[in-house]
C-alpha cells in the first residue's frame, strides 16, 4: 500500500493494487463465493479500480476503534442497517488527484479542492463525496423552498422522504446550489445544507433544512464584502435527484420551481 496526498481524499490515498488484493482480480474467487465482501479500515480514499467490478460490495470502515469487529459483524450480518456517507471523494485513479507528489504544482483556489476540484475538471468518480447505499431504498418527492426571517438561513428547503424499502433505514439528504450565472469563477456545485432523517418500511417524512445565506453570495476579496449578484440564478438541487429551485433576485430573492432537464449528479 503506497500513500499519496491529496485534497478530498483525506490525508492519504491508499493504493490497493497490493499483491495482497490480487486474488480479487481472479474471476475464480468470486465465483466460487459470489457474495464475497471486502471491508477497508482506510484513512480516507483507496484505489480500488483493478478489483471493484469483481466484487457485490465493499464496507468502508475508516477507523471504528477497539469495538469496529463487533460493528463491521452486525453490519454484514444485518442486525445494522448502514446509514453512512462518504466524507471524501474516490477518483477511480491517483493520477486523477491534484496533488500527485511533492513536484506536483497545487493551487488552493475555490475550486482546486475536494469535490469541487473533480466537478470543475469533469474526472471520472470511482464514488462522488456524499455517496453511500443502504440495505434499504429512498424516494424522493417534492423539493420546494421558501424564504425566511432568519438573517442567517434566509432560504428553507423541504423535500418529502418515503422509506421505499423493506426495512428500517437512515438517509442524509443533500442540498446543493450551483450558481449558473455568475461574473466570478463559483463552483459546480456546493454542499448548501444536509439533515439525517430515521424512516420505518414504508413510512414517509417531511424534512426541512435550513440554508446558510454563504450558499448564495460570493467574498468579493477587492471590496472585502459577501455579494449577491444582482440578475444571477442559482439551482438547488438534491444529490441523485433532478429537482431544481431557480432563485433569482429582485428587491430581495423571489422563488419558482421548475422541473430538472438534467441535473442528476451520481447513480445509487
Amino acid at each position: 500500500m503506497q500513500p499519496y496526498g491529496g485534497p478530498g481524499c483525506g490525508t492519504t490515498f491508499l493504493n490497493l493494487r497490493s499483491p495482497i488484493l490480487s486474488p480479487l482480480r481472479n474471476p475464480a474467487v468470486t465465483v466460487a463465493n459470489p457474495k464475497t465482501i471486502v471491508v477497508l479500515f482506510t484513512e480516507g480514499g483507496a484505489d480500488v479500480t483493478p478489483w471493484i467490478d469483481q466484487v457485490p460490495a465493499v464496507v468502508q470502515a475508516f477507523h471504528p476503534g477497539s469495538e469496529g469487529g463487533n460493528i463491521i459483524a452486525d453490519i454484514l450480518y444485518g442486525e445494522v442497517n448502514h446509514s453512512g456517507k462518504l466524507t471524501v471523494t474516490w477518483p477511480k485513479s491517483r493520477s486523477d488527484l491534484p496533488t500527485t507528489g511533492p513536484d506536483t504544482h497545487y493551487e488552493d483556489t475555490i475550486n482546486e479542492f475536494g469535490y469541487r476540484y473533480f466537478d470543475k475538471h469533469q474526472k471520472a468518480l470511482q464514488f462522488p463525496f456524499g455517496y453511500g447505499l443502504s440495505y434499504t431504498t429512498f424516494d424522493y418527492e417534492s423539493l420546494t423552498t421558501k424564504t425566511s426571517t432568519n438573517s442567517l438561513c434566509p432560504v428553507t428547503a423541504t423535500v418529502a422522504v418515503k422509506n421505499s424499502g423493506r426495512v428500517a433505514g437512515k438517509e442524509v439528504i443533500q442540498i446543493y446550489v450551483a450558481n449558473t450565472h455568475s461574473a466570478v469563477e463559483q463552483p459546480v456545485k456546493k454542499l448548501a445544507g444536509f439533515a439525517k432523517v430515521e424512516l420505518k418500511p414504508c413510512e414517509s417524512k417531511t424534512v426541512e433544512i435550513p440554508l446558510h445565506w454563504t450558499a448564495f453570495k460570493f467574498f468579493a476579496v477587492k471590496t472585502k464584502t459577501w455579494v449577491l449578484e444582482p440578475g444571477a440564478a442559482s439551482n438547488i438541487f438534491r444529490m441523485y435527484s433532478a429537482w431544481v429551485v431557480i432563485a433569482e433576485r429582485a428587491h430581495g430573492i423571489s422563488w419558482g420551481t421548475y422541473p430538472s432537464t438534467g441535473h442528476s449528479l451520481a447513480q445509487d
